[in-house]
């Protein structure tokens, strides 16, 4: 039970920081990456960068969320449910992440 509450409170964290840069508090995002960003597309960049990180955490809260029924039913499937959710989601995230420093940045590195 602790891992799941562990889980759901790692994803609140990530959501509320994704949705944080959305709105503009590109302090959260490193400063190699806000610097080589044009001023007129520094929102642009925070929202993209704040999406593939709300997507993420979305993903770890339905595992979380998918975590509950395992530990009260012992039914592993809803894990490997929860599991298969925060994979595809990750995996977009990590995508929207990469495509967006890409694009307003010029590299990923």
């Amino acid at each position: 039970m602790f891992g799941v509450v562990l889980v759901e409170a790692i994803a609140i964290a990530t959501i509320v920081m994704g949705i944080l840069i959305m709105c503009g508090k590109t302090s959260l995002i490193h400063s190699y990456h806000r610097d080589r960003v044009a001023a007129k597309n520094e929102m642009k960049f925070a929202r993209g960068v704040g999406s593939a990180i709300l997507v993420i955490g979305i993903g770890a809260f339905m595992l979380g969320a998918l975590m509950l029924p395992t530990v009260l039913l012992k039914n592993k499937i809803y894990l490997w449910c929860g599991f298969a959710a925060f994979t595809v989601c990750f995996i977009i995230g990590l995508i929207l992440a990469f495509l967006t420093t890409k694009k307003y940045n010029g590299k990923i590195m």
